[in-house]
Formats: C-alpha cells, sequence, structure tokens
C-alpha cells in the first residue's frame, strides 16, 4: 500500500510538471526564494529514553515550474546534531498557490521527506498541505506527516525499530504586522501513541534579512519539541519563509513551503529484545 503510494505521488509530481512545460516561458529562479536557518533547542522523542539538546541547520529553495497556473517546486535540507551522531533531513517537493474556490484564494504543496536518524535508520514521509485563506491577514491550514515505512535497526541486546510519527494538524495563521506572524496548531498523533497534540510557532523580522523565531511542539505523552532559530532570507525581501503562505502575489509566487515550523517532522522509537531471548530491564 505505502509503495504504491510512493508511486501515484511521483507519477502526480511528474504530471504537474509536464502540463506546466506546456504552459508559457517559466519564470526565472531567484536569491528572493532562498532561505537559510540555525537554531538551538530541546527536545524529547517518542520512545527515547531521555531528552536530549540540538544544534540545527537547514536551507530551502524554491523555483518556478510554470507561472501560468503558480506551479513551483522546492528543495530543501536540514543537518541536526544530538545524540552521538546527527539527524540528515532532505525534502523535494511541488506547490501551487492562487488557486481559486469561488472567490476563496487557496493553494496545496506536497513534500516527499527523507530522514536519516542518529541510529541510522533511513525514513521516508510526505507532507501533504492544503491552505485557504480566511482574509487579508488570516488563514487555516490543513497539514500533516504520513510515514510510508519503519526500519529495524540491529542491536546485540535489543531490536530497535524507528518510523516516522503520523500527524495531522489544523493551522491558524496569523500576519498582526509586518514583522511579526503566528501559527497555532493543534492535532493528533497516530500509530502505537494516538496523542493529541498542541503546536505554537512565532516569528518576528529584525530586518530585511534576520528573523527570529520559536517553535514548540508538545502532546500528552510528555513528548515534546522546542526551539529557538534565526531565520536569513537571502533575497532580503523582509519575508519569513518559516511561516506557510497562501497568497500568489509577485514577491511570494515562488516562496517554498517550510520544512521547519509546524508540524514537526518527527519519529518515533522501539526497543524490544531479540526474538526468543529471556526479557531483561522490563522489557
Amino acid at each position: 500500500m505505502k509503495q504504491m503510494a510512493i508511486v501515484v505521488c511521483a507519477v502526480l509530481v511528474l504530471a504537474c510538471a509536464g502540463f506546466a512545460q506546456e504552459g508559457q516561458p517559466v519564470g526565472a529562479a531567484g536569491p528572493e526564494n532562498l532561505h537559510a536557518e540555525t537554531g538551538l533547542g530541546w527536545m524529547m522523542l517518542p520512545g527515547e529514553p531521555s531528552s536530549t539538546g540540538i544544534a540545527y541547520g537547514a536551507v530551502n529553495y524554491g523555483f518556478a515550474v510554470s507561472d501560468i497556473i503558480g506551479l513551483g517546486g522546492q528543495v530543501g535540507g536540514r543537518f541536526a546534531a544530538r545524540q552521538n551522531d546527527p539527524d540528515w533531513t532532505f525534502s523535494a517537493g511541488v506547490f501551487q498557490r492562487d488557486v481559486r474556490i469561488g472567490t476563496t484564494d487557496t493553494a496545496w504543496a506536497i513534500q516527499g521527506i527523507y530522514q536519516n536518524t542518529w541510529a541510522k535508520a533511513d525514513l521516508i514521509s510526505l507532507k501533504p498541505t492544503f491552505g485557504v485563506e480566511v482574509s487579508d491577514h488570516d488563514y487555516l491550514l490543513l497539514t500533516g506527516v504520513w510515514g510510508l515505512n519503519d526500519e529495524r535497526v540491529s542491536r546485540r541486546r535489543v531490536r530497535r525499530t524507528q518510523q516516522p510519527v503520523d500527524q495531522a494538524m489544523v493551522i491558524w495563521g496569523a500576519e498582526w504586522t509586518d514583522e511579526f506572524r503566528t501559527e497555532i496548531g493543534a492535532g493528533f498523533e497516530f500509530q502505537d501513541l494516538d496523542e493529541w497534540v498542541l503546536g505554537v510557532h512565532t516569528g518576528y523580522m529584525l530586518d530585511t534579512i534576520t528573523s527570529l523565531n520559536w517553535t514548540g511542539m508538545f502532546d500528552f505523552a510528555g513528548n515534546y519539541y522546542t526551539a529557538v532559530a534565526l531565520g536569513f532570507d537571502i533575497g532580503g525581501t523582509g519575508r519569513n519563509a518559516t511561516f506557510n503562505n497562501i497568497r500568489r502575489d509577485g514577491m511570494d509566487d515562488y516562496t517554498p513551503f517550510p520544512i521547519s515550523g509546524l508540524p514537526v517532522i518527527s519519529y518515533q522509537t522501539q526497543d524490544r529484545p531479540p526474538r526468543g531471548a529471556v526479557p531483561l530491564n522490563g522489557f
């Protein structure tokens, strides 16, 4: 089932790109669509024995596929130092803005996410997003993460399995001023967790390049993620690209949908004794 989903999504991406290429000349990519971020935080992920600090850096880049229908593509990456080994995250996807439903502006995106964890598991997930503009300063998003695999990591005394955390989240985004924005979300984590989750993302533009951001995400089982970060709008447009953007208004046409912010892309760890082994330490 999950393998079929990967194939369907890949065909969808290629079909959209192929259709777009039949249109008018493609808009030029530029540095205004390049965003970088670096941050420090603390987190407790499901199934891990203790909380850990985190230091990370990330880049995210959007580009035009078709100006006529507002179709864009994006690529991104994130390096996070934690535990004895780092986490690596890479993303690629497509998005479209200026999709009208009646008089309402909407936008959608779908991103493929690859993670290489500190335990050396290779995890793949999809992040779909659908957004609706409520007013000139407010929008609603339905988004989430759908894991496509789990991976067993060999250990001598335990069978360790890691898998993406499946989650769905509704987010209300608000632009309070030209500099200050917030996103507040509520959702649910599936699989073995079955927990409600809350999230907050805030950002303030310090100047036309630099923003100060805070992200917090907490579930009712005691897992959490919190981080403070500096974002860098390489194009110097005074825009904070850690937030979702719904409108297509020229400057924001091909701003990438964020790989940082809400929902936080995470995974869970499950440790079990080897088959046939005598249980140890309560396992």
